[in-house]
């Protein structure tokens, strides 16, 4: 059975990415755990918060949760078993530690709609994207689920170059569970290197894709964010796949997985390379 890990806030974007995870666990066979990180609300970060305080705060989310798996149960007429837990502190720290325990087969977050909300509820999303070894599925509002039937990968010069092993095995099994077909876009701007040298990469890359077979296709734009755009507007896909770099804080504020993942209107899978 394939865990599946739905951080929750009880947001709307929240609430439809478990709905989304559900129906994806019954495809896959999966066992779903809804986790929701209690943060203490900063009046409190220099006293002790009043103990009656902090119960209501508990006993109201675990009410929310326990709703919540409840009505995923009926979704999937109780064939993918859900299972909730509450943890208190930070959102990256304890979602790393519960993901150490549960090895999940994914993550799936929400993306919240509108701008406002997509700031607010953009952090934990993009702090699990920059730390977390794990695919994460971010999945925008307003998107159901269906069979990932094509993948997109969004792929630069170094994922070709260096055949993001990591993640090989991983789209091999998107692969078997799905009969997924699956295209890889390399988008080059101005003052790129060519495309020669990422058609010699992908040449031998191919080999090592050969469960897949992918086939590789040259976008050139003014950004990557508008070439993967436009490109998607004449090869719509299901989902797609970005593959994030170590960067420091600050060149990862200003990455392109960033951008790619905010601006996105389908559900973008984040696999580290």
């Amino acid at each position: 059975m394939k865990p599946i890990v739905v951080p929750v806030n009880f947001s709307a974007a929240s609430n439809h990415a478990a709905r989304y995870a559900a129906d994806l666990a019954t495809m896959t066979g999966g066992k779903l755990h809804l986790i929701h990180i209690l943060q203490i609300p900063p009046t409190f970060s220099e006293y002790p918060m009043p103990e009656s305080a902090f119960e209501a705060l508990r006993d109201s989310a675990s009410d929310r949760l326990k709703s919540l798996a409840g009505e995923l149960v009926k979704r999937t007429a109780a064939r993918v078993p859900v299972e909730t837990d509450i943890k208190i502190g930070s959102v990256d720290s304890n979602l790393r530690k519960y993901c150490e325990s549960v090895k999940p087969f994914v993550i799936v977050m929400g993306a919240a709609g509108s701008p406002l909300d997509r700031f607010l509820s953009g952090s934990a999303t993009l702090d699990a994207l920059r730390h977390l070894p794990i695919p994460l599925l971010v999945v925008p509002e307003g998107i159901d689920f269906q069979k990932p039937g094509r993948i997109l990968l969004a792929c630069d010069l170094e994922d070709i170059r260096t055949g993001m092993a990591d993640g090989i095995g991983f789209l091999n099994e998107l692969k078997a569970l799905f009969g997924s077909q699956f295209e890889v876009v390399n988008v080059t701007t101005p003052g790129d290197e060519g495309k020669g040298q990422a058609e010699f990469a992908f040449s031998a890359w191919r080999a090592r894709l050969k469960e897949i077979h992918p086939e590789l296709h040259f976008v050139h734009d003014s950004t990557v964010v508008h070439g993967i755009d436009e490109y998607l507007k004449e090869h719509p896909a299901d989902w797609l796949v970005v593959f994030p770099k170590r960067h420091s804080f600050y060149e990862l504020h200003q990455s392109r997985t960033k951008k790619i993942v905010l601006h996105s209107h389908l559900p973008i899978m984040s696999i580290h390379g």
